[in-house]
């Protein structure tokens, strides 16, 4: 996993100034988040049933204590 996350970011540039890869970064990011989910649905299904599960059953309520 780390060696994934590490190509991710390994050649986005920017020099450490903040906007200046932009859309890059978030494309990169939405994919590494891709891999990492098929990674894990591959690796232990149960787990990602049991997320999907407590997901479906979360109450409306959970979500709205968020906002102020």
């Amino acid at each position: 996993m780390s060696g994934m996350m590490s190509g991710t970011y390994g050649g986005t540039g920017g020099g450490g100034v903040p906007g200046a890869a932009g859309a890059g970064d978030l494309s990169g990011l939405i994919q590494a988040g891709q891999q990492f989910a098929q990674q894990m649905q591959q690796q232990n299904p149960e787990l990602i049933e049991q997320l999907r599960s407590q997901i479906r059953n979360r109450t409306p309520s959970t979500s709205n204590e968020e906002q102020p």
